[in-house]
């Protein structure tokens, strides 16, 4: 007798799968079997699509060992059909892949693929070799014999170069023009981070905005495929206006969300201070356990942070950080690119754009830009670096400043003026919208002066930052179980941020340093120090003793380090490092050294800031350079005080002489001037007396008769009459009072004269005396 299948006992009801084969049981199965030739069904018909996606699938599978996805099958599918194609897709999807993949099939198809970078050109072609596919990139670093007469002979299914190079008449575009390589089979171009032709086509890189161009000048029927990860709708249309897209064009929109990318904001308080605020990120001195990318937009405020950041860690985790810009020599961009992710090489890697822009960083996990960039393309871009590996979490730290806040003053300000910018707009009262349009300069503009709204939006949002970008980019919904991981989410779950988990670890590592402290305190018998009658020494104010060097003493300073970095750069010891006179002793670091005066020790130079990151190997050196400076400028200072000391001495001994001189000048003139006062009197005395020099009895003039009858002359002045006052009557006649008032007028002006002239005889005896002193 038979069993049902409900009788049927479930021996593997022990079992268990995991979600990943449960989401594949519940898959509809694909029918992915022997491919037909495709020559056995009409071209573009269903059967030969369906066929070709087949083939293609096996195709890609044995050369990649990677199973394509749908949606890479339909657009390589649409690219095969010679339709113009748009992709947009998230950062680390797999949009290279289903744009070459056409390749895969048609061995005499010809692609040519614009990249902005050479270092992403470079990689690409070392990928495509692996995928048994013949590449070349053409740039300043190939290096290539015959390399013209190769591509006409259509030796290379994939030419890789700039813009620049292909529509220069003298580089590339002669070859892709030609009618002998469009014989060889169909032709393709690929613009790869199609955004850059809205974004660097007005200024930036002129020739991205005549791409559509080269679509004419090419010969024969060529497709256009368009790639990228940051596009809204508006940057969509142009970028598909610009290349000239046919009515039949195919476009993919997967958006660029990305569920494993943690975003967060961290508000700078001061620009000026934001290495400090970077720091916050490493925790720890002696480890850095993630790889880690740090977006600036300058080489300078590169080159700061790094500094700062070496002086920070242990000397032997110093070279495990670098910079990465594009003025470096293509000899180290590919040391940096070839060292980065390696557990022995470079953990942390401060760059601008040009360093990661399409290479595939798997073990990358955190990304910090410092301040915020101008638009949200950028920013995406850049933070999707980070968890290229969909199985861990990756961290998109913005460092953004304070005045993009909307409670800060510049916010204030930009409220208020978008609000006037509201107000100011006309508005249709019939349907409540603004009657002004946008004119094709207004969708043209491509990089703002200042942050456009979306950034700021994504910053001052307090509820999900995902949910700002996908309005942006206008990326499909999410999926119902998808859970935000960005901070504000996190935090309204209850859930730790990143910021959260590194003060937790600052904690303990604070708290183990002081277990530590303690211990080594009591271990320790240390006395304490005695302190000063007067009290404890207040540190504010022997702070502020100190002082910088005057600027005109710095010149000597700065000049010999100087020399002795140049005397470095040319020695032996540097002379085959690649590097420049910056990396030795910056100029900040001469200048600190130079303004500080008063260094007793090699750990004085230590503790200059900005750091010198080569501090343990040549400080011995450039304090040998400072202590001989300070002891020849003291030499000199000495030298000089006994100078002064042996010119003050010589006044002084100047002075004593010509003052004991002006004394003895001044007794004469004193005993000189009593003889002509004594001789004045005498002649006083007789025009009082009315007498006459020869009345006197032959005495020996005036001054015999002052100096021998002083009782006669006293008593003579006792008995002149007394002055009598000129008294007008009261009955006085006209012509009287005319006469009184005469004679008062002439008193006063004799007595007037008078003053006058004895002030002025003072006045010259003692300007005499004065000179006669001196």
């Amino acid at each position: 007798m038979g069993m049902s299948e409900d009788e049927l006992p479930d021996i593997y009801n022990d079992i268990e799968l995991d979600e990943e084969t449960i989401r594949m049981l519940d898959q509809a199965p694909v029918d992915l079997g022997v491919a037909r030739p495709l020559t056995d069904f009409e071209f573009g018909s269903e059967a030969y699509c369906r066929n070709y996606k087949k083939a293609l699938a096996s195709e890609t599978k044995q050369r990649t060992n990677l199973d394509p996805l749908d949606w890479q099958l339909d657009v390589a599918l649409n690219c095969h059909l010679g339709r113009d194609a748009f992709l947009l897709a998230g950062t680390g999807s797999g949009k290279t892949l289903a744009l070459i993949m056409p390749a895969f099939m048609d061995p005499g198809l010809k692609i040519f693929l614009i990249s902005p970078l050479n270092a992403l050109a470079n990689a690409q072609v070392v990928e495509f070799n692996r995928w048994k596919l013949t590449a070349v990139a053409v740039n300043a670093t190939t290096k290539y014999k015959n390399l013209k007469k190769d591509i006409l002979r259509g030796e290379f299914q994939i030419i890789i170069s700039s813009i620049e190079a292909f529509t220069d008449t003298t580089r590339l575009l002669p070859i892709v023009k030609s009618t002998e390589l469009a014989a060889l089979g169909p032709q393709r171009i690929i613009i790869d981070k199609a955004h850059c032709i809205a974004k660097w086509g007005p200024s930036f890189r002129p020739q991205y905005a005549l791409v559509g161009i080269l679509k004419l000048l090419l010969t024969g029927e060529v497709s256009m495929v368009a790639a990228t990860a940051t596009a809204n709708n508006l940057m969509r249309q142009a970028i598909k206006q610009s290349l000239r897209f046919g009515s039949n064009a195919f476009e993919v929109n997967l958006g660029n969300r990305r569920p494993n990318i943690s975003y967060s904001v961290h508000r700078i308080k001061n620009v000026s201070a934001v290495a400090t605020e970077l720091l916050e990120y490493f925790p720890s001195r002696s480890e850095m356990p993630e790889f880690t990318i740090i977006f600036v937009d300058s080489r300078k405020l590169g080159a700061s942070l790094l500094e700062a950041l070496r002086q920070y860690l242990d000397p032997e985790l110093r070279g495990a950080v670098q910079l990465y810009h594009a003025s470096r020599s293509e000899f180290d961009k590919k040391i940096l690119a070839a060292g980065f992710e390696r557990e022995d090489g470079f953990k942390t890697m401060f760059s601008t754009e040009a360093m990661t822009m399409g290479l595939n960083l798997l073990k990358v996990t955190r990304v910090i830009q410092v301040l915020a960039p101008a638009d949200p393309e950028t920013f995406v871009q850049r933070m999707g670096r980070c968890g290229r590996d969909k199985d861990t979490i990756g961290h998109a730290v913005l460092l953004a400043q304070s005045s993009l806040f909307g409670d800060s003053k510049a916010g204030q300000k930009r409220l208020l003026k978008n609000i006037k910018k509201e107000e100011s707009t006309p508005v249709d009262t019939k349907n409540g919208k603004t009657t002004k349009t946008p004119s094709g300069n207004d969708k043209a503009r491509r990089v703002p002066r200042e942050h456009r709204e979306h950034i700021i939006d994504f910053i001052n949002t307090t509820g999900c930052r995902v949910a700002v970008l996908d309005k942006v980019f206008d990326n499909p919904p999410k999926a119902d179980n998808e859970i935000c991981l960005c901070d504000n989410c996190t935090r309204e779950r209850g859930e730790e941020t990143l910021r959260d988990s590194i003060a937790s670890i600052r904690e303990a590592q604070a708290g183990t340093e002081e277990e530590e402290d303690n211990g080594s305190l009591q271990d320790d018998d240390t006395e304490e120090e005695p302190q000063d009658e007067t009290g404890p020494v207040d540190t504010k104010k022997a702070s502020r003793s100190h002082k910088y060097r005057p600027v005109k003493q710095r010149d000597e300073y700065i000049k010999a380090l100087e020399e002795w970095r140049d005397d470095k750069f040319c020695s032996a010891e540097c002379r085959w490092w690649n590097i420049t006179r910056e990396w030795i002793l910056s100029d900040k670091s001469i200048k600190s050294i130079a303004m500080h005066p008063g260094m007793t020790s090699i750990e004085d130079l230590k503790k200059l800031k900005p750091g010198w990151v080569h501090y343990e190997c040549w400080a011995p050196e450039v304090y040998d350079i400072i202590v001989k400076i300070d002891r020849r400028k003291a030499e000199e200072k000495q030298k000089a005080e006994d100078e002064r000391k042996a010119r003050a001495e010589q006044l002084r001994a100047a002075k004593e002489e010509e003052e004991v001189k002006a004394r003895r000048q001044a007794e004469t003139h004193r005993q000189a001037n009593g003889k002509h006062r004594q001789e004045a009197k005498a002649e006083a005395l007789l025009n009082q007396l009315e007498l006459k020099p020869e009345d006197t009895g032959h005495l020996d003039g005036g001054l015999a008769i002052a100096s021998s009858t002083p009782q006669a002359t006293s008593s003579s002045a006792s008995k002149a009459p007394p002055r009598k006052r000129n008294i007008l009557p009261k009955d006085a006649t006209e012509e009287q009072k005319a006469e009184h008032q005469a004679q008062v007028k002439k008193r006063r002006q004799e007595t007037s004269k008078a003053y006058y002239q004895r002030k002025k005889s003072k006045q010259m005896k003692q300007e005499e005396i004065d000179s006669i002193s001196f």
